[in-house]
């Protein structure tokens, strides 16, 4: 099997955090990670102030890149202080903007797929903070067909105070 490179770039990460005034308990409708695809980030629907983050997306994807139709361990990981509730939704694609590879929902109570099963986002159930301020959710993502290129991970968090006024 042949290895594509995915570098740190691939974690070039955009990650929304918006206190948000509405929080949709079931998650993304699918399409707002504010990728080059996606277009939208979850500012789209929720109140707030968009920042960017990085590091909030882990794998065990080795640094040599992956093996295509190998499946790796994708974790993200929400901080925020004060918090309440969080929200998730994240997409891979190549440098064509092309949505790329397979999610796996291994945790069906937490997460579930949306856009197409192009994208993950939370559930009802998976909202809540794991302890004070963070949230962790993760799923497997199976590597696309040799030949695809670099590939980059973009996700939406939203950070909610629980306000529904």
């Amino acid at each position: 099997m042949k290895t594509r490179k995915i570098t740190l770039g691939l974690f070039s990460i955009v990650i929304t955090i918006v206190l948000s005034a509405f929080f949709n308990a079931g998650g993304s409708h699918g399409g707002n990670t504010g990728s080059p695809a996606d277009g939208n980030n979850c500012t789209q629907c929720h109140s707030g102030t968009a920042l960017i983050a990085t590091s909030w997306i882990s794998s065990n994807i080795p640094t040599t890149g992956f093996i295509a139709g190998n499946t790796y361990t994708i974790t993200v990981e929400g901080t925020h202080a004060s918090v309440v509730k969080f929200g998730l939704e994240l997409t891979a694609e190549d440098a064509n903007n092309a949505k790329v590879g397979t999610f796996i929902i291994t945790n069906s109570a937490e997460t579930k797929l949306v856009n197409g099963s192009h994208a993950v986002t939370h559930t009802g159930n998976g909202i809540t903070p794991d302890n004070d301020s963070t949230k962790t959710w993760s799923f497997d993502w199976t590597a696309p067909a040799v030949g695809t290129g670099n590939i980059k991970f973009y996700a939406a968090l939203l950070a909610a105070n629980g306000n529904m006024y």
